[in-house]
C-alpha cells in the first residue's frame, strides 16, 4: 500500500485519529477499533506516528529520523500512506474523530453489548471448572452407555425428509449463535466490541462475529476470543448428549433421538470446518495471530497474483510489492490457500451438486409413482427444494462476491 503524495510543506503538522499500538515480533501492529482498521508497521513507522502525535512538523520528523535511525526513512510515503488509510489529517483540516465515526454509513450489522464484569464471569476461571465438569460427566456417560456414542448413521434418513432438515436447520442456527456469542462474550471479557452480521464462506452462508477490536489487545490475550467458539461447541456437544440420556430414560420417540444425534454430528463438522484455513476460519485468525500477519488471506491473494502476473509475462494477474513481511510464511499460507479451493471446488462438483441431483432424480420417481403416498411426494419434493434454494443461495452470495472483488481491481 503506498501512498504517492507529495509533501510540500515541511512545517506542516498532523492530527493523529486515537490509536492502539501493539508490539509484535518484528514490528508493531497499529491501528483504531472503531475503524476497524489494523496494519503491521516497523520501528520507522512507530516513531513517525508518535512524533506526529506529539505535534511535530514535518521538518522536525524527518531531523528526528536522520538521527535515530542509520538508513534513510522516507518520511513523506510514510506520511502520505498515513493520510491515505485515515490514521492523520492536516491540522487545518482535521474534523473531530467522533463526528467522522457519525458520519460513516450505518452499519446494519447487530452490536454486541456486554458489561466486562459479566463477560468476565462467563470466561472465569470458576466457570471454566463448571464447563469441564460438565464435558467430564457427558464423556463418561458415553463411556458408560452406547447409545450416548456417536451414531455415524445419525444423518442418514429415509423418511421425514423435510422436518428432518428444516428441525436441523433450526438446531444449527442456535448452536452456531452460541458459538458466536462464545467468541463475542470472551472479547468483551477484555473490553473489545464486537458485532454479528453475516457472510459466505465459498458457497456456504455463515454467521461471522467482527473482532477486528482484538488486535488492540496483546497478543497472548487474542487467543481465548478466537478459540471461545470451539470451546462453546464442545460444550454443546456435551450438553446435547446429555440431553440424549435424559430422553432415552424418558423413552422419547427415536426419530427426536436421531435428530440430536445428526446434530452433534454437525457440529463435529462445523469444528472440523474451522481447520480449513485456507477459509478464513476460527483457526485461521488464531494463525494470523501466532505468524504476526493481520490478514494472511488477502496477502496470499496480492501474492498469488503477483506469481500469476510474473508467470504469464505481465498477460494476467497484478504486478506485486517489491518485497512481503514473511516470504517464507506466505509462500507456505498461498500455496494451502490455493490448493483447499481446487480441492472445494472438486467437492462441489464431484460430491455435493451430484448428491442433490440424486435427490432430486428421488423425488421425480416418487412423484411419477403412483404406489407412493401423499406424504412421501410432498415430503422429498420439499426437501430438494429446499436444499437446492440454499445451495443457489450460497453459490448467488458467492459469485456476487467474486464480481465485486474482480470489479473493485
Amino acid at each position: 500500500m503506498a501512498a504517492h503524495i507529495m509533501i510540500a510543506n515541511s512545517s506542516q503538522t498532523y492530527v493523529v485519529i486515537p490509536l492502539s499500538i501493539q508490539p509484535e515480533d518484528n514490528g508493531y501492529l497499529i491501528g483504531n477499533q472503531e475503524l476497524e482498521d489494523f496494519y503491521q508497521f516497523p520501528e520507522e513507522g512507530l516513531c513517525i506516528i508518535t512524533l506526529l502525535q506529539q505535534g511535530r512538523s514535518i521538518a522536525e520528523v524527518k531531523a528526528e529520523c536522520d538521527r535515530v535511525f542509520p538508513e534513510s526513512v522516507d518520511v513523506d510515503d510514510f506520511i502520505g500512506t498515513l493520510t491515505e488509510i485515515g490514521f492523520i489529517s492536516p491540522s487545518e483540516q482535521n474534523t473531530d474523530f467522533k463526528q467522522r465515526l457519525d458520519s460513516a454509513p450505518p452499519d446494519k450489522r447487530w452490536k454486541f453489548a456486554l458489561p466486562q464484569k459479566v463477560a468476565g464471569a462467563i470466561f472465569s476461571a470458576p466457570a471454566l471448572i463448571i464447563y469441564l465438569a460438565i464435558l467430564g460427566y457427558a464423556v463418561l456417560s458415553a463411556a458408560s452407555d452406547p447409545r450416548l456414542r456417536l451414531n455415524p448413521h445419525a444423518l442418514y434418513i429415509q423418511e421425514n425428509f423435510t422436518i428432518t432438515l428444516l428441525a436441523l436447520l433450526l438446531l444449527q442456527a442456535l448452536t452456531t449463535a452460541l458459538h458466536e456469542l462464545g467468541h463475542m462474550t470472551a472479547a468483551a471479557k477484555y473490553g473489545i466490541k464486537s458485532k454479528l452480521g453475516w457472510g459466505n464462506r465459498l458457497w456456504s452462508i455463515v454467521a461471522e462475529a467482527d473482532l477486528s477490536g482484538l488486535h488492540s489487545l496483546p497478543k497472548r490475550q487474542r487467543y481465548l476470543p478466537l478459540m471461545a467458539g470451539l470451546i462453546t461447541d464442545l460444550l454443546n456437544i456435551a450438553c446435547v448428549t446429555l440431553l440424549i440420556k435424559l430422553l432415552l430414560s424418558r423413552n422419547a420417540d427415536p426419530f427426536i433421538i436421531q435428530i440430536f444425534q445428526a446434530l452433534i454430528l454437525q457440529i463435529l463438522f462445523t469444528m472440523s470446518w474451522q481447520f480449513n484455513v485456507f477459509l478464513k476460519t476460527d483457526i485461521y485468525y488464531a494463525l494470523c495471530v501466532y505468524c504476526n500477519y493481520p490478514n494472511l488471506d488477502s496477502e496470499a491473494r496480492v501474492y498469488l497474483r503477483a506469481q500469476l502476473h510474473r508467470l504469464s509475462g505481465g498477460r494476467l494477474g497484478t504486478a506485486g510489492p517489491s518485497q512481503y513481511y514473511n516470504l517464507g510464511t506466505l509462500r507456505a499460507f498461498a500455496a494451502l490457500w490455493l490448493a483447499g479451493r481446487v480441492l472445494a471446488l472438486i467437492l462441489l462438483f464431484v460430491v455435493v451438486i451430484p448428491t442433490l441431483l440424486r435427490y432430486g432424480r428421488d423425488a421425480w420417481r416418487v412423484v411419477g409413482n403412483s404406489v407412493s403416498s401423499s406424504y412421501d411426494k410432498w415430503d422429498l419434493s420439499l426437501f430438494f427444494i429446499l436444499s437446492s434454494a440454499l445451495l443457489a443461495l450460497g453459490l448467488y452470495v458467492w459469485l456476487k462476491g467474486r464480481t465485486r472483488i474482480s470489479k473493485g481491481n
